[in-house]
C-alpha cells in the first residue's frame, strides 16, 4: 500500500510517499480503507517530539490521528461491524497512523461515520470531538443550563466544544483572537456569546 511515512524526526521535509506492507490485523481489529484523514497538533509533536514529550517510536512512522473510511476486513474478535461499514476514528499513538491507503484499528475505538457528512468532513471530527467530550462531559460533568467559557472558540477543539455545549442545552461563551475567528464562531454556533 502507499503511505506517507517518515524515517527520522524533523520538519515536514522528512515525510515521504512510499510503499509499506499492508497492516496486520490483531484479533479486535478491523482493516479500514482510508478515504480521508486530517492533520492535528499531535502529528507535529510525533513528527518532531520534544525531549519532554518523547514517545519511543519505530521508523518508518506513519502519522495521521483521525480518519474516515470503509471497513474492508474484520479481525477474529470483532463485534457489531460488517465489511462495507463507513467509520471514523482515532488510531492509537502507539501504532501506525492513517496517512496511508489502509489502517488496522481496534474496532472498540471507531464509530459510524455520520451519513450527513462527507468522508473529508467526518475525518476532521474524531480527535477534536473526543477531546471536547472528554473535557466537558467526562471531566467537567457539564449539565444543562450551565455557562461554559471556551478560549479559542474558532480552534479545532474550541468550535466543536462550543457546539457540544449547545447540543447539551448549556450556554457557550467563547473568546476569539481576530475578527475572522469571531465571524466563524457566529456562523458555526446558533447564538454564541463572544
Amino acid at each position: 500500500m502507499r503511505a506517507i511515512a517518515q524515517f527520522e524526526f524533523g520538519s515536514a521535509d522528512v515525510l515521504r510517499v512510499c510503499d509499506m506492507p499492508m497492516p496486520t490485523l490483531r484479533p479486535h481489529d478491523v482493516l479500514v480503507r482510508v478515504a480521508a484523514t486530517s492533520v492535528n497538533p499531535a502529528d507535529l509533536r510525533a513528527r518532531r517530539p520534544s525531549s519532554a514529550r518523547s514517545i519511543a517510536r519505530e521508523f518508518p512512522l506513519v502519522l495521521g490521528y483521525d480518519f474516515s473510511g470503509s471497513i474492508v476486513e474484520l479481525g477474529s474478535k470483532f463485534a457489531g461491524w460488517q465489511v462495507g461499514d463507513e467509520v471514523i476514528g482515532c488510531p492509537s499513538l502507539m501504532r501506525q497512523g492513517a496517512n496511508a491507503e489502509f489502517i488496522a484499528v481496534d474496532h472498540r475505538v471507531i464509530a459510524r461515520k455520520p451519513k450527513a457528512l462527507t468522508h473529508v468532513e467526518a475525518a476532521s471530527l474524531p480527535l477534536v470531538g473526543l477531546t471536547a467530550w472528554g473535557a466537558l462531559v467526562d471531566r467537567a460533568n457539564l449539565r444543562e443550563d450551565q455557562t461554559v467559557l471556551i478560549h479559542g472558540g474558532a480552534g479545532g477543539v474550541g468550535h466543536v466544544a462550543a457546539q457540544l455545549v449547545q447540543l447539551l442545552n448549556a450556554r457557550p461563551v467563547v473568546t476569539c483572537g481576530s475578527s475572522q475567528s469571531l465571524a466563524f464562531c457566529r456562523v458555526k454556533m446558533q447564538s454564541p456569546t463572544c
